[in-house]
Order: C-alpha cells, then sequence, then structure tokens
C-alpha cells in the first residue's frame, strides 16, 4: 500500500465516525517550501483575461486577507480552463490525497473530476471569520466579518492544508451537533472535514500571520442550498445555516456551475 492510500484509509475511517479528522505534521518543510513555491508560480499567471475565462476566481482582497482560487485537474490537459497539475508535483499529492478520500467516502470514483483549489494569506491583524460553512455562492455575499447567503452549492468534503501558522495553533474552531470546539492546527497539518454536517470558523483574537491551502469539489454529491423551500427540496439546518437542500448530482452540479459563470466543455 502506498503512502496516498494508507492517508486516504486513515482519513476515511476517521471522518465517516467524527465528521472531521486532522493528521498532524504529515508535510514537513521541504513539502511546504515546495508547495508554496508551486503556488507563487501559479498566482504569477493571473491576469483578468484569465478570470474573465474562470480560470481564476477574482482575488479576494480584504483587509488583513487576500484569497485566491482556481480550478485544478489530475486528468490530461485540455482546451477548457482547468489548471493541469502534471507540472505542479507538490499540489498534485495534496489534490491526489484529497480526491482518493473523498472517493472511498463517497464510494464513488473521482478521476477526471475537477475540483476548486483555493489559498488564503491571512497577514497580522484580526482574522477572526464566523462560523459558516464553505459555499459557491449563487445569491450572497462574503464580508470580512459576515457571511450572508439566499443560495448556494454546498461541497460534501473540504481538506486543509496549513502552511503557516503564528497563533500557537490557534485559529479554528468547529461546530458539530450544536457542539463547539477548537482544532489546534500547525505548519504541516492537513484537516479533511464534512462540510455539510460541520461549521467552521476563526476565533477572535486570532490576529498573526498563517497560510491555507484548501481543495473542495462541488462534482461530487454537493448539496443544493436555498433559504426559501423548492420543489424535491427538504429543511437542512446546520448551526446557523439554516434553509433547503437537494443532493445534487454530477451533471446537475454542473449545470448549476455553468449557470454561476464557471464555464466547463
Amino acid at each position: 500500500m502506498g503512502i496516498i492510500e494508507e492517508i486516504s484509509d486513515e482519513i476515511f475511517k476517521n471522518v465517516n465516525k467524527e465528521g472531521v479528522h486532522v493528521i498532524h505534521d504529515l508535510f514537513g518543510e521541504i513539502d511546504i517550501q515546495l508547495i508554496l513555491s508551486e503556488l507563487a508560480e501559479i498566482e504569477s499567471l493571473y491576469t483578468e483575461k484569465f478570470v474573465e475565462d474562470k480560470l481564476f476566481r477574482k482575488r479576494e482582497l480584504h483587509e488583513g486577507r487576500k484569497g485566491d482560487a482556481c480550478m485544478v485537474t489530475l486528468s490530461k490537459p485540455t482546451t477548457s480552463p482547468f489548471l493541469n497539475l502534471d507540472n505542479f508535483p507538490a499540489l498534485e499529492t495534496c489534490l491526489e490525497i484529497y480526491e482518493q478520500s473523498v472517493s472511498k467516502l463517497l464510494n464513488e470514483d473521482m478521476k477526471d473530476s475537477k475540483v476548486l483549489m483555493n489559498w488564503q494569506q491571512y497577514f497580522d491583524g484580526d482574522n477572526s471569520l464566523p462560523m459558516h460553512v464553505d459555499v459557491e455562492l449563487i445569491d450572497g455575499e462574503w464580508g470580512k466579518y459576515e457571511i450572508s447567503f439566499e443560495e448556494g452549492i454546498i461541497p460534501r468534503y473540504v481538506m486543509v492544508l496549513v502552511t503557516e501558522n503564528l497563533n500557537d495553533g490557534n485559529g479554528l474552531m468547529v461546530e458539530i451537533d450544536g457542539e463547539i470546539s477548537e482544532v489546534k492546527l500547525h505548519k504541516g497539518d492537513l484537516v479533511l472535514f464534512d462540510n455539510t454536517k460541520m461549521l467552521h470558523g476563526v476565533p477572535e483574537g486570532t490576529k498573526f500571520k498563517r497560510t491555507m491551502l484548501g481543495f473542495r469539489s462541488f462534482e461530487t454529491k454537493p448539496l443544493y442550498f436555498k433559504k426559501e423551500r423548492f420543489e424535491n427540496s427538504v429543511p437542512y439546518k446546520n448551526g446557523n445555516v439554516e434553509g433547503f437542500i437537494e443532493e445534487l448530482s454530477t451533471e446537475k452540479a454542473i449545470e448549476k456551475l455553468k449557470e454561476n459563470g464557471w464555464y466547463y466543455e
């Protein structure tokens, strides 16, 4: 059994049971530097033209925070705007861990799927974030201290790698079934969680530099969410997120993403 297979097995067993799993010190200093170097190379490709073509998300700039995101894939290069990670081996390994783990959790092959890769840089200053689910907004707004949305696509599983955290491991609060706890995360730690059942946020007082790399799929059994009831929907409540949902097939999810401005072949 290879190392990625062992990691995905560990994640599968624990996320199924607890909803969240952390592997501490999974990546060493050399690994982290390679990942940061590859991210810097990708970031250098950012242009408004690529934003228009949907290769990149429009850069998020808030006081004390910068965020970038693009769609990535392990499949062969295509003419569509998905960044193939063949030339970025450190990031390719991260994506392989995510895809193998989620494939096992859902008993569904993620091969050739497209995954949103995002990286956030938090600088010195107030880095707090309210408790929330990660979501592709269709109708709503991300603010520095508030997240409000009426409609969106909620990815089922999210993976985050900590590439720097100068807050003595502080910086992540999770809420599962109404119980809030703190998860200590240091450089090199990896966490994967069920985003449909768990809220997460950053507590007040988190004020020193930290950087995070995340992966999420909108193609593998995501939830379509609306505040108001709609046809075939069922009630949904996850902490402060309450409304109605429908589980989407890959085809329906891609259709929704297209409607929301993402380009697919």
